[in-house]
């Protein structure tokens, strides 16, 4: 039988932006900031440092940076928040709703304004009582 945290996780506006980031970037809606040079090989703007590996790109892989700025742990450096605390956040919405990526970047976003967005929108910021999110 697997444990169950009875205490309530709250998340804040940082770590919900910036598994919204991922999302819209995993969906294409959101592009990481960067420029090509002349031979098509892309270069991010802004590097994780040292903590992430970015491959170079080259001609084999001009997209490699590219790619690794739509990570997780890209967009949650980019806007200064816990790798782990954006996962466990995008583990428990995933779980949650059992819906494709794309779904959960509109949601998340707020452009579907319906009573789940709303309802998960509330969840997520800590308005919610414990065992709520997992009801949706």
């Amino acid at each position: 039988m697997r444990h169950v945290d009875p205490t309530p996780h709250f998340y804040d506006d940082a770590i919900v932006e910036a598994v919204a980031m991922y999302l819209r970037r995993q969906a294409r809606t959101e592009h990481p900031q960067g420029t090509f040079d002349r031979k098509g090989r892309f270069y991010l703007s802004e590097v994780c440092g040292r903590e992430c590996s970015i491959r170079t790109p080259t001609r084999a892989y001009p997209y490699s940076q590219m790619l690794h700025g739509r990570t997780l742990i890209h967009c949650a450096h980019a806007l200064g928040v816990s790798r782990t605390e954006a996962g466990r956040l995008l583990r428990e919405i995933r779980r949650t709703l059992q819906t494709p990526d794309e779904r959960l970047a509109e949601v998340i976003s707020g452009s579907v304004d319906d009573e789940l967005s709303t309802r998960l929108a509330d969840a997520i910021r800590g308005n919610r009582k414990p065992g709520v999110l997992r009801a949706i």
